[in-house]
């Protein structure tokens, strides 16, 4: 979470200084994107608590890049079919999460995480 923090506040500077019609370098606006795409991922429905152990999951996903090819319009239905693929498929990352209140072990993470992104279907405008 110490990064997440990090990384909003930095997308808000960056997104206010933006709003100046300021031409941004490749790095400041891949940056500024994270941060719509961390947005995004961080809104929950109304009565739809996601689970600790899921929100795990999708924050590090999230702050380690994993999102950064998805569009921000996709970022909904991609964390819909990531939860989906843990539950299914990798339940015992998410139970780990839940008993030990920690990562799992990162390479398994990481992959499982991988599986579902390159199996993600960008829509198309």
């Amino acid at each position: 979470a110490g990064t997440l923090k990090i990384d909003l506040a930095q997308f808000r500077d960056l997104e206010s200084f933006a709003t100046f019609g300021s031409e941004l370098d490749k790095a400041s606006q891949a940056q500024l994107d994270r941060g719509y795409r961390l947005t995004e991922l961080l809104k929950q429905g109304l009565n739809a608590p996601v689970p600790v152990q899921e929100q795990v999951v999708l924050i590090y996903a999230a702050t380690k890049g994993w999102l950064d090819t998805i569009p921000v319009v996709d970022i909904k239905r991609f964390e819909s079919d990531l939860i989906t693929a843990f539950r299914a498929t990798y339940a015992d990352l998410l139970e780990t999460i839940k008993t030990t209140k920690a990562l799992p072990d990162t390479d398994k993470l990481d992959a499982a995480i991988k599986a579902v992104v390159d199996g993600f279907v960008v829509t198309t405008k």
